[in-house]
């Protein structure tokens, strides 16, 4: 596709940011989008980068395994929005839920620390991809974003599905070939 300055001032990429950066404001006005190669959040500013890489089916399975396991609910999300529908919320999440934190730097210090050990332990061959997947999904600033974005997506179905049906078609138009 070309060096990453191509792919950030490529027009359809920024048609992609400016849906879901107007699309974020919905829910919160200090929110930003950035698009990315990976999903991520930054929780001083306020800005959520959208992963433009693909997922591998890995990734799909991880965030599967977050929606499946992590909060006791009928609500079926795998089959109510995709894997990168839900990254997306999950990120929001990241920066809805810290507004709550009495100390941002601590919490986040502490989860980078978590994240390391477990990382650390997954690499080393001490820990499975499966418990990687729970270990990290219990530290509480994911656990925390996971609640939020499971609860908004079943609070608000049909504002995330005229999300993912837009946010679908801008992709389809970036990756033509799938």
């Amino acid at each position: 596709m070309g060096c990453l300055y191509e792919l950030i001032s490529n027009k359809k990429v920024i048609n992609i940011q400016k849906f879901a950066d107007r699309f974020a404001k919905l829910i919160d006005k200090d929110l930003k989008v950035k698009c990315g190669l990976f999903n991520q959040s930054d929780i001083y500013t306020n800005t959520v980068y959208l992963g433009l890489a693909r997922y591998t089916k890995q990734q799909e399975s991880d965030v599967e395994f977050t929606t499946a396991c992590h909060i006791a609910s009928d609500f079926d999300y795998v089959n109510w929005c995709k894997p990168q529908t839900f990254a997306f919320f999950h990120e929001i999440g990241h920066i809805i839920m810290a507004k709550f934190y009495n100390d941002k730097t601590f919490e986040h210090r502490k989860y980078s620390l978590q994240v390391d050990y477990i990382v650390n332990a997954w690499e080393m061959g001490e820990i499975s991809s499966a418990e990687r997947n729970m270990f990290y999904n219990k530290i509480s600033m994911e656990n925390d974003a996971n609640s939020w974005a499971m609860l908004f997506i079943e609070q608000n179905l049909e504002m995330v599905k005229v999300y993912e049906t837009v946010m679908s078609q801008l992709v389809s138009d970036l990756f033509p070939n799938g």
